[in-house]
């Protein structure tokens, strides 16, 4: 009976960490959607010398209908501001619709990233 309890106790305590597991595991998909945007807009500005120039998908060569092609991958942005470029990808309800940003900035000739949003605070990024 005593060994019964113990295993209905580790039970309680591991499943929930394992869902969060599958979550986090699932949300580094949305995460690795981001990444060939990322080169595209690091190609871009070193081509163009100038960020204005990598606002959108055509400007920057991709096809953003591929980076959404993941399974957990609900939505991906890019776009500029004055000399700055973002891009953010949304996550499905499989991981809680969180989101994640990057965004770039030029300092001394390259890019400088910062990154960001929702799955921060839920420990996913």
């Amino acid at each position: 009976m005593i060994v019964v309890a113990i295993i209905g106790i580790l039970a309680a305590i591991a499943m929930p960490a394992y869902q969060n597991y599958l979550k986090r595991a699932r949300f580094a998909e949305v995460i690795l959607s981001i990444a060939p945007a990322k080169t595209a807009i690091d190609v871009c500005y070193q081509t163009e010398g100038d960020l204005a120039s990598c606002n959108t998908d055509a400007e920057i060569g991709i096809d953003r209908n591929q980076l959404e092609a993941g399974q957990y991958v609900q939505q991906v942005l890019i776009f500029g501001l004055s000399n700055q470029v973002f891009a953010a990808a949304i996550g499905t309800a499989e991981v809680d619709s969180l989101f994640y940003w990057i965004s770039s900035v030029p300092s001394r000739g390259s890019l400088v990233w910062t990154q960001g949003g929702s799955c921060v605070s839920a420990g996913y990024c």
